[in-house]
């Protein structure tokens, strides 16, 4: 504040502001601060510049506070009034992606996903959000493409487990389809396929045994459960899953 007084309205003084506030939780004085950035006859393009990243930068933190502190609606109406007023970033776009998935606003989440990868591709949050929305969604099919090129071009080895998930959550979502389309022996060679990759998490291996057992297949589905249990114990989809599978064992057998 002392050097924003001394140096009557310069750029990296308010800047200095803006990102102080920031830092201490104030965010609507942070985007004020930002607001007068740039602000006058004669700004240059550099301090319009500034004054956009500053604004988008608060926006994200605060509307990531508001979505976990339960207000996801208002967190997402934050990030669209931003996008509207100072144009599109990666992390407005997740952060936009983040909010309509806690809503179950697939409609808004999945072109949100492909914005965010279209425009910082190597983010490793853009490919995160995508391989959400997709799982979420059940619409991996959609944004498998948009996910393996932009994994491709970042290079890097994060990327190459999103692909992973990617691929795996593909096949999962496969395999479910052909279950419910009364193809269930089909269904084997996805599941088989996303076993191969192989599962690294309880999620993961919860997904397995859900599709399994959906191509009635109740003790390859114990056995994914059994594995998602050994990672995490407390897992509530696998316990609830490892419940259904044994019912449908017993049914077999009492068949």
């Amino acid at each position: 504040e002392e050097a924003e007084a001394l140096g009557g309205g310069e750029v990296a003084p308010r800047l200095g502001v803006a990102l102080a506030l920031e830092q201490l939780g104030r965010w609507d004085e942070a985007l004020a601060a930002a607001a007068w950035i740039g602000q006058g006859d004669g700004a240059s393009a550099e301090a319009a510049d500034a004054r956009a990243r500053v604004i988008r930068r608060v926006t994200v933190v605060q509307a990531e506070h508001l979505r976990r502190s339960g207000d996801p609606r208002g967190a997402l109406g934050r990030v669209r009034t931003v996008i509207e007023a100072e144009g599109p970033s990666a992390d407005l776009w997740n952060a936009h992606v983040a909010s309509a998935l806690d809503l179950r606003d697939c409609g808004g989440a999945l072109p949100a996903a492909t914005e965010a990868l279209r425009l910082d591709p190597a983010s490793t949050w853009s490919l995160a959000m995508a391989v959400r929305a997709g799982t979420v969604c059940r619409t991996m099919q959609q944004l498998y493409p948009e996910i393996d090129a932009a994994a491709r071009q970042a290079g890097t080895e994060a990327a190459s487990r999103f692909t992973r998930a990617a691929r795996l959550e593909l096949a999962i979502q496969g395999a479910e389809q052909l279950a419910l389309a009364g193809r269930a022996a089909e269904a084997a060679g996805p599941i088989r396929e996303a076993e191969s990759l192989p599962p690294d998490s309880a999620d993961e291996w919860s997904r397995v045994g859900g599709a399994w057992l959906a191509a009635s297949s109740p003790s390859r589905a114990v056995a994914a459960f059994d594995r998602a249990l050994a990672l995490d114990a407390t897992h509530v989809p696998a316990t609830i899953g490892i419940a259904g599978a044994l019912r449908a064992q017993m049914r077999l057998g009492a068949a």
